[in-house]
Formats: structure tokens, C-alpha cells, sequence
């Protein structure tokens, strides 16, 4: 959605989390689009998606740290709500952030 960039394109998950005050949603209608825009109309300026169909929304990074980076090639899993676009991998999440 407008207003909306990647900024980070494939960080390392971890199941505590790489975003702060995490509100996840597992839906067969993710894009980063659908994510970004859900966590937008909940007030949160950051969304990641990993593993195909989970939308994660949060206030910023964990310690206001940046996460660990992977190769982007390791978030090459296809979206469930849309194949032509990738949304993460297994522990692999796409970060955007409103601007």
C-alpha cells in the first residue's frame, strides 16, 4: 500500500520474534500487500511475511535493532494469496515499514 517500502528483504525469524509487541495472522489471502495494509488499519508501522501465509505486524525491531540478514534467495516461498509474489521462507520474514 502507498506509503509502504521493504525494508529488510529476507531477515532471520526466530520464535521470539524479530519485531516488538507482535500481532500475527495466518491467512490463505497473504501478500505483503494484505499485510501491510491489515497492519496499517491496526496502527502498526511495521509487517513481515514468512512462510507463504503468516502476516506478522509490529511498533519496530526487537532492541531497535535491525535483524540478521539472509541471502535473499531463502525467501522465495510464494504467497498463499498470491503465487506471483514471494512471502518469506521456513524462519525467513520480509519486513516493510510505513514510511
Amino acid at each position: 500500500p502507498s506509503g509502504w517500502s521493504l525494508a529488510v528483504p529476507c531477515a532471520i525469524d526466530n520464535p521470539d520474534r524479530v519485531l516488538e509487541n507482535t500481532v500475527a495472522t495466518y491467512l490463505a489471502t497473504t501478500t505483503p500487500a494484505s499485510c501491510a495494509t491489515s497492519c496499517a488499519a491496526q496502527g502498526f508501522n511495521f509487517a513481515g511475511v514468512e512462510f507463504s501465509d503468516e502476516c506478522y505486524c509490529g511498533t519496530g525491531y526487537v532492541g531497535g535493532e535491525l535483524p540478521p540478514e539472509a541471502d535473499v534467495s531463502e525467501c522465495n516461498m510464494p504467497c498463499a494469496g498470491d503465487v506471483n509474489a514471494t512471502c518469506g521462507g521456513p524462519w525467513r520474514i520480509q519486513l516493510y515499514k510505513s514510511s
